[in-house]
């Protein structure tokens, strides 16, 4: 079972929980105790997510055809889990309200951004991500997370930057823009059908990449979220 997030030992409920998710191919992304400046009451915020491959040898299997197959399965699994733990959960597909999701995996873990826009973790570069965070009502028993440096301080070559074929990776940030026409272009330059050149150029993790299937699945998914920004 993937461990990553879980608080010390003797909190045994989240171990439970921890334990629960393993199945679907989850994890626990770490948790903080709510704040009244957080406006989602009292308790405590666990993030559930995935790392590496394992959600995807679990997920495609059952999901059905709807536009957001990914987004559909998440939550037919959650709602129930979440009921069963007495538990309010929210997703960072659904909203308004949207919810700083990123933010809240910053608290939790102490990670850092990446020049790719998306957090770098120690251990599994770029191939995690969180897919819901549930409400519980007692507090997280873990510390604050220990905040490393980056390990894109110390990345001398910063393949990522140029991986892309159209610089749409910069040391401030992605130029989702660029990514997106380049993208929905001619040549499509690879990134569609095999995922993000960048991404995969990441030496951070490479053990723990997605599958060519699953990068491209993100890859669709994406240009399905920059068409909608475009049409909004």
């Amino acid at each position: 079972m993937v461990t990553e997030g879980l608080p010390p030992d003797g909190a045994r409920p989240f171990a439970l929980l921890g334990q629960a998710v393993a199945p679907l191919g989850l994890c626990l992304r770490g948790g903080f105790t709510l704040t009244e400046a957080d406006g989602l009451g009292t308790g405590c915020l666990v993030l559930v997510g995935s790392v590496g491959s394992a959600l995807w040898q679990v997920a495609p299997s059952q999901f059905r055809a709807v536009a957001d197959p990914l987004d559909d399965w998440t939550q037919r699994v959650m709602d129930p889990l979440a009921a069963q733990w007495g538990a309010q959960v929210l997703y960072p597909f659904s909203g308004p309200p949207f919810y700083p999701f990123q933010r809240w995996l910053q608290r939790a873990m102490g990670l850092h951004p990446s020049p790719a826009g998306l957090l770098m973790d120690p251990v599994y570069g770029l191939w995690h991500a969180v897919r819901a965070a549930l409400i519980l009502p007692m507090p997280w028993p873990g510390p604050s997370p220990v905040v490393l440096p980056s390990p894109c301080e110390s990345c001398r070559d910063r393949p990522c930057l140029s991986a892309c074929p159209v610089q749409a990776i910069t040391p401030a940030g992605p130029l989702p823009g660029r990514c997106a026409a380049e993208l929905t272009g001619p040549d499509r330059g690879g990134c569609v059908a095999a995922g993000c050149l960048a991404r995969r150029a990441c030496p951070v993790g490479q053990g723990q990449c997605y599958s060519p299937v699953q990068q491209a699945f993100h890859q669709q998914a994406f240009l399905r979220l920059m068409a909608q920004a475009t049409v909004s």
